[in-house]
């Protein structure tokens, strides 16, 4: 009965602070403080919230180790590889932020950001289905098995004929008989490209939709939890997404074709794929059932006013509370300054305040434009996400052929059973594993950075540890051991640690003390209007930036300088990004 007990708790969101009924958050309105009666999120609950994005990271780890081989079996050159995956961080710029913008000002039904978790979660899958299966695919495309048939038969004696009209008999002493079937050059054709077309498309989607997803999943995040776990639960996020790539990493490295995994599916690649796709359908689901988001419509219902027994005027937010299947009771939110479920840069403390806060909910186009005209202190937030993904995707794009040829000393190119072919595989599936140490590295330092920020504050870690993975990379680039590869991939978590938790921090901060909105005083026009889903994807689309940039230069310079090159290029952008990081505006963190 306990397990069932526990079972039952879990689906409807009551561990921990979960179990607690929702509480009004009553606020003063004349001191503008708030008396907040409800417990912090629960840790377990947190981890639920971030399931998806360990779904994403199993999707990440597929793509890593199987997509490259997967595009050069399909027929692709490796000349247009870099071409492939410039398409995915081109569409990711420009269609990452409107998604997030369209999230700010989603009235659907089930919340803002679930739509769209569930939208891009679709094309992930999609994309799961597409990437492995491209060939099956493909020869549908085959409509014609036989172009030309041409049969010969040639006969060593004559040929004789004995019989009446009621009976004939053939004699043949001895034949030979040849047939000659040729398909044509065109049917091979149509079945390469088909296939080629199949996927990359899935290639990309796959790329964008889980790059994309990541931003309405925080978004998620930071809406249905309270402004004093927001340290907590975006370290959870980093923690589950390292713990994903990580799992992932294992997964996609345990030789699947000699189980009985086999007798049904394909082969290595088709039971990878197979099983992320059921992990992630898991953890999506786990996360859009978390929690009841507000809708829009709730957010900008307007608050009444009652009065306490001493007389003071108070604001108080009546929500319906009515639980729902796999939803917590939510608190009712009031119109506070730490509110995140009513982002668009806008307060209604007063009474009086009602039609400023209905006038400034502004159209599409003021949220596109406020994407071209950020401020200062998101501009250097980006500035600072940029250098910081370049410099993590230096390594992790090239880590694997560094290890096999300059640690290695191997040769990706070398003749088929030489020793300098066996030193580079070797090098590149130690690499793998190194990669995944990062990634449970990742996971424990982003569960003791909360401690870290609380003790030193927020910008001597943003700093220091993109610091120490400048260190590291310098340590592998000059000694180039087995051992320091490893050691190394330990100070590469703390980086993606950093990078996937620190600006997300920072700029939920910027919104909780309604940073933007004050700038109205200095006579902002509407297209400053700000909402957390847009700035959330903002600072994410960088990472397309990152991509792109790198997609163009990195592939010239290991030509030209060796494989070393992106190791040296990760230490000094992780150096820039430092410098960028002590011109971040902190607010006190």
């Amino acid at each position: 009965m306990a397990a069932i007990q526990r079972l039952k708790s879990w689906f409807n969101c009551k561990e921990g602070s979960a179990t607690e009924d929702a509480q009004p958050i009553v606020q003063d309105t004349n001191n503008g403080t708030d008396s907040n009666r409800r417990k912090g999120t629960s840790r377990l609950h947190l981890l639920r919230l971030s399931a998806a994005v360990c779904g994403i990271e199993f999707c990440y780890s597929a793509e890593t180790a199987f997509v490259s081989p997967i595009l050069l079996k399909a027929g692709v050159p490796e000349s247009y590889m870099s071409l492939i995956w410039c398409l995915s961080p081109t569409l990711g710029f420009f269609l990452t932020p409107i998604l997030g913008s369209a999230s700010d000002r989603c009235s659907s039904k089930i919340g803002r950001r679930r739509p769209f978790i569930l939208l891009l979660s679709a094309g992930i899958m999609i994309g799961l289905i597409l990437v492995p299966n491209g060939h099956q695919f493909g020869d549908l495309c085959d409509v014609d098995e036989m172009d030309n048939v041409s049969a010969t038969i040639s006969f060593d004696e004559e040929l004789y004929l004995y019989g009446s009209n009621e009976n004939s008999t053939f004699s043949i002493t001895s034949f030979d008989v040849t047939v000659n079937a040729t398909a044509s050059p065109d049917t091979h054709v149509v079945r390469q490209v088909c296939t080629i077309a199949v996927t990359v498309l899935g290639v990309v989607l796959l790329d964008f939709c889980a790059d994309a997803a990541q931003s309405p999943t925080r978004a998620y995040l930071i809406d249905v939890i309270p402004k004093e776990d927001h340290q907590k639960g975006l370290s959870s996020f980093t923690t589950m997404a390292g713990l994903g790539g990580f799992v992932g990493y294992l997964i996609c490295g345990i030789p699947w074709e000699k189980t009985t995994f086999a007798s049904v599916f394909f082969d290595q690649i088709h039971i990878a794929f197979f099983l992320v796709l059921v992990v992630f359908i898991v953890a999506v689901a786990l996360t859009v059932t978390s929690d009841k988001e507000l809708t829009l419509d709730e957010i900008r219902s307007k608050p009444r006013q009652i009065t306490s027994q001493s007389g003071t005027h108070m604001e108080l937010t009546t929500l319906d509370t009515k639980k729902t299947y796999g939803t917590q009771d939510q608190e009712p939110v009031t119109q506070r300054s730490n509110d995140y479920s009513a982002l668009n840069g806008t307060s209604t403390e007063h009474k009086d305040e009602e039609s400023d806060f209905q006038h400034e909910q502004g159209s599409m186009k003021d949220y596109l434009l406020s994407i071209i005209y950020m401020p200062y202190s998101l501009r250097i937030l980006c500035l600072t996400n940029l250098f910081c993904w370049m410099s993590l995707l230096c390594y992790s794009l090239y880590f694997t052929d560094f290890v096999g040829r300059a640690v290695y000393g191997g040769e990706p190119t070398a003749p088929k059973g030489s020793e300098e072919l066996y030193l580079y595989e070797e090098g590149v599936r130690n690499g793998s594993f190194a990669m995944a140490v990062d990634a449970l590295s990742c996971s424990i330092f982003s569960f003791y950075l909360v401690k870290l920020v609380k003790r030193f504050g927020a910008k001597p870690v943003y700093i220091c540890n993109q610091l120490f993975y400048t260190f590291g990379m310098i340590w592998m680039a000059v000694l180039r051991t087995k051992w320091i590869t490893f050691l190394a991939s330990i100070t590469t978590g703390a980086m993606y640690s950093t990078l996937f938790t620190m600006p997300f921090i920072i700029l939920a901060d910027y919104h909780s003390n309604n940073m933007f909105e004050k700038s109205k005083e200095s006579g902002v026009t509407r297209h400053h209007i700000r909402g957390i889903g847009t700035d959330v994807a903002v600072v994410q689309s960088m990472v397309f930036v990152g991509q792109f940039t790198l997609s163009l230069c990195m592939g010239s310079l290991i030509h030209y300088f060796g494989t070393v090159v992106s190791i040296v290029s990760a230490a000094i952008l992780s150096f820039c990004g430092a410098i960028c990081a002590s011109q971040v505006v902190y607010l006190g963190l």
